[in-house]
């Protein structure tokens, strides 16, 4: 928004813009939050379809499209659901989060790619009624007040006017939109309600007129097909009034497509080179989930399973996935017990250490090593009631020693 509001007042002082994930800034804000709330619903649904594509995950959570469904029929009276989850203290206690918070947090995780694949990997095992990874991504992921709160408001109640109407503080004005638009209740119209408080914000825009915009600066606009906020209806719609404007339509893809190689090509080529695409529209292909992490096999049927699928809970934990790395972390794992990260070292790489560590039944470690989450690097010394082991990996390379169940042990999985 600042680089298209910069554009419109400075042309000749604008060489070029590169419009990643655009706002349609002609749009009312109440129709901007409709077609996002429309996006969210569209990207979840073809994130659960895309499940079947990957063979991995069609086998850890199958039907994943019914999936949401079911666990709606599975929730109480009061719309909650329940399940034990591992604290940081390594114990498992009961926990209740309602599925409006399950559906909200669902549409959270559409942002992009990696997000898709934990929600997937989340639903896997609730078709046996197994929700703890549900439940622990919801706490991870569930929203709630954030520092920038006030920061969001403020920016967004002062850019644009909310009142649909001629009152400023037309509440039922604002929020009835949604529903005339066909938005159902619960987590898709919480987005489309999203800046319902700037109907009560003072200095409120006294019109809606739209403004401005850069139409003789040479721009790339970047979209993407699964881009839940801005979709890309966005973007062709600010393509379609710019006559200087090319767009790159990436299929599949994230909300902003800066940092993929497709899109990055065609900007260098802009930026440093001078050169807007031939065509007035592009296409780069994308995918719509990340690489799906496997599960840990429960029970672990040997050393192998046992010991990757500890590598795999760490780097497909929530809790490990957004972590900053400016902080020690402690995660409690999944069938009991705790783990200790450390920040990262200069070398990438953090030092673990497992108490009574289970992820899966049949797999209790003690132990000490350093991990790179990046790469899955891993030095791992582990001690469990069924023996020792020792991991060595590089990248996809895994080479685990010690004895298991009173045999010596010796794989390159």
């Amino acid at each position: 928004v600042v680089a298209q509001l910069y554009a419109a007042a400075n042309p000749d002082r604008t060489e070029a813009l590169v419009l990643d994930a655009p706002i349609d800034r002609t749009l009312p804000m109440t129709e901007f939050w409709v077609e996002a709330a429309k996006g969210f619903e569209g990207v979840l649904a073809t994130t659960l379809s895309a499940c079947s594509r990957y063979q991995e995950c069609q086998a850890a959570v199958p039907d994943a499209g019914h999936a949401l469904d079911r666990i709606r029929a599975a929730a109480d009276a009061d719309g909650r659901i329940s399940a034990e989850v591992t604290g940081t203290d390594g114990v498992p206690r009961a926990r209740v989060v309602s599925m409006r918070a399950v559906e909200a947090t669902a549409l959270r995780m559409m942002y992009d790619q990696t997000g898709r694949m934990l929600l997937l990997r989340a639903l896997a095992g609730t078709s046996a009624g197994d929700l703890r990874r549900l439940v622990r991504l919801v706490d991870v992921e569930g929203g709630g007040a954030h520092a920038a709160t006030f920061a969001y408001f403020a920016t967004w109640c002062a850019d644009v006017r909310a009142a649909p109407g001629h009152r400023t503080d037309d509440f039922t004005g604002y929020v009835n939109v949604a529903a005339q638009a066909g938005i159902p209740a619960g987590g898709a119209r919480d987005i489309a309600w999203a800046t319902a408080a700037c109907v009560f914000w003072p200095g409120q825009p006294a019109g809606s007129d739209p403004p401005p915009e850069a139409t003789t600066v040479p721009s790339l606009i970047l979209t993407a097909t699964e881009d839940p906020i801005t979709p890309p209806s966005q973007a062709h719609s600010v393509l379609d009034r710019l006559p200087d404007a090319r767009l790159v339509e990436t299929q599949g893809g994230d909300h902003g497509s800066l940092g993929a190689p497709c899109p990055n090509e065609f900007m260098a080529d802009f930026l440093a080179g001078g050169r807007l695409p031939y065509g007035r529209i592009s296409l780069c292909d994308g995918s719509v989930v990340g690489d799906f992490v496997p599960l840990a096999p429960t029970p672990a049927r040997g050393a192998d399973d046992a010991v990757l699928g500890l590598v795999w809970e760490i780097v497909g934990a929530p809790e490990v996935v957004e972590w900053s790395g400016t902080y020690e972390l402690k995660v409690g794992c999944g069938d009991g017990g705790r783990m200790t990260i450390g920040v990262p070292g200069p070398d990438g790489r953090s030092e673990i250490t497992f108490e009574q560590c289970s992820w899966a039944a049949g797999a209790v470690f003690d132990g000490t090593g350093t991990m790179d989450l990046g790469s899955w690097d891993a030095d791992l010394a582990l001690e469990s009631p069924r023996g020792s082991l020792t991991l060595r990996g590089r990248g996809e390379s895994r080479h685990v020693t010690g004895t298991w169940d009173g045999a010596r042990v010796d794989l390159e999985p």
